[in-house]
């Protein structure tokens, strides 16, 4: 079933009320997908939680599989998937939502695969605000397809009464007709209309000063509905505005105050507020139409607020380890310097569970940036280039390294740039056996503190350097030690026992 339409239609909540229904299957495995699913480890991790919540036993190897960051996924975790699915003996709905944020060509392959191969008993929805780059014309002649689209989904005249009429407004014939031409059914409009017009004396004056385009229309009656809310709330749904998500913690966090409990519950009543469907850590959005113009409303009115309220909510994304929220807020509130060091402090971690992809698009963001060229953003891009095959690039990353001359350890915990540029070059061999001999007894030489994964990097280095050079005797000795090391990563410790 493929459900697109433009935001604002309603798409997730009718897809959450039905899948409550009496009628809907008994199963449902929900994944709310963001910019970071276009990563194929973390895409195919998430599918694969949210099968085993329902009770779903995906096969223990496939789940490793997602878990190591398995590069084999259409050869082993998607059939694993479909393999655990068809054993299951009861029938499972996948929600797939905001399907629009996967722009992968890999994962758009890989869905095209599982839809391929689905078995009887698992139905697929796509949430979407956009068609999907799958082959949907073959999906409709096959008579596979379901759809439902924007025009599906638009109020009808008596639906906008009905909406208007929750809120206490109550409208002669012609101008709910007149509200419903001007906003085309378009269900966000429609709502933040009846918001606006409630407990106005006058409510067709705001009718008939509706015009323009959708978003215009959008725009206004955001606007509208900040203006009838008191100071203090009104505060609040611009600050959180800034956050795809946010809980009580985050709110008191970068408001410094400690009134977010109150304003949510003062929240609720409205359909502005989202409660997730994963609601674990009692997370809550504001509708994306509604977040999308009050946050741009903020960082135009205020932005050295706003800038403060992103660097506020990125260190707290960052303390709780949710990396990818902390470096996209720090990004959001031009503090490029701070997301660039978070990315250098924990790429190793992500790339040792198969979340390369997501490193590379954090330093496509950063070379957008003034941060281009500075050091945190330098060693992670050399070693991304080493480890993807890319050595022209490597090459130009190390040379603008070899100019550095602060010798200060790294958020990674290499004790210099100068360590990061003889371990990359000691580890690759580009430059042939003698030169990475010479780099590797050097990078030994830095790294000395066994708490760092650096310490096994540089002992792996020299030894396979020795074992090229036929020093077998010492290439055991290092690779060894290297191999033993506690803070040794995956890769290096199966690089030393190989």
């Amino acid at each position: 079933m493929l459900i697109a339409a433009p935001a604002g239609f309603g798409k997730t909540t009718l897809v959450t009320q039905w899948s409550t229904s009496a009628g809907a299957p008994e199963l449902t495995a929900w994944v709310g997908l963001d910019s970071g699913d276009n990563d194929p480890t973390r895409l195919w991790r998430q599918l694969t939680t949210a099968l085993q919540r329902i009770g779903c036993d995906v096969a223990a190897d496939t789940g490793a599989l997602t878990e190591a960051g398995s590069p084999d996924i259409l050869g082993r975790v998607v059939p694993g998937i479909v393999n655990a699915v068809a054993q299951f003996e009861r029938s499972i709905i996948l929600v797939l939502d905001d399907y629009h944020l996967v722009r992968s060509a890999v994962c758009s392959d890989q869905v095209e695969y599982l839809i391929a191969h689905l078995p009887e008993n698992l139905h697929m929805v796509l949430v979407t605000r956009a068609d999907p780059s799958l082959r949907l014309g073959r999906l409709r002649v096959e008579g596979r397809l379901g759809e439902i689209r924007s025009t599906d989904l638009a109020f009808t005249v008596e639906e906008t009464r009905a909406v208007l009429a929750t809120e206490g407004v109550h409208l002669p014939a012609p101008a709910v007709s007149e509200l419903f031409r001007r906003t085309g059914g378009w269900p966000a409009a429609v709502y933040l209309a009846a918001l606006s017009l409630a407990g106005r004396d006058n409510p067709q004056d705001l009718v008939d000063q509706l015009s323009g385009t959708g978003r215009f229309i959008a725009d206004y009656l955001t606007e509208k509905v900040l203006v009838h809310q008191d100071p203090e709330v009104r505060d609040f749904m611009l600050d959180m505005s800034l956050f795809d998500r946010f809980n009580t913690s985050l709110g008191n966090h970068v408001t410094q105050t400690q009134a977010s409990g109150r304003l949510l519950q003062r929240l609720q009543h409205t359909n502005l507020l989202q409660v997730t469907l994963d609601d674990a850590g009692g997370w809550v959005r504001f509708h994306p139409i509604f977040a999308t113009l009050a946050s741009s409303t903020l960082e135009v009115s205020d932005p050295d607020r706003a800038r403060d309220l992103h660097h506020r909510g990125a260190g707290w994304f960052a303390d709780r380890d949710l990396i990818d929220e902390a470096v996209r807020h720090y990004l959001r509130g031009d503090a490029a310097p701070r997301a660039a060091a978070l990315v250098q402090a924990n790429w190793l971690r992500y790339v040792e569970t198969g979340r390369t992809a997501t490193v590379l698009e954090w330093l496509d963001a950063l070379h957008a940036s003034t941060t281009e060229h500075s050091v945190h953003t330098t060693v992670t891009a050399a070693w991304m280039a080493a480890l993807t095959g890319h050595p022209g690039e490597m090459t130009q990353r190390l040379r603008l390294l070899e100019t550095v001359t602060d010798d200060t350890p790294l958020p990674d915990g290499t004790s210099s740039a100068r360590s990061a540029v003889v371990l990359i070059r000691g580890l690759c061999g580009y430059d042939g056996p003698d030169r990475m001999l010479a780099d590797g007894r050097e990078a030994v030489s830095l790294e000395t503190n066994r708490a760092t994964p650096w310490y096994a990097v540089a002992r792996a280095a020299l030894g396979h350097a020795a074992y090229v050079v036929g020093d077998l005797q010492q290439a055991r000795d290092h690779l060894s030690e290297a191999a033993s090391a506690s803070a040794a990563p995956s890769t290096i410790r199966m690089l030393a026992l190989a």
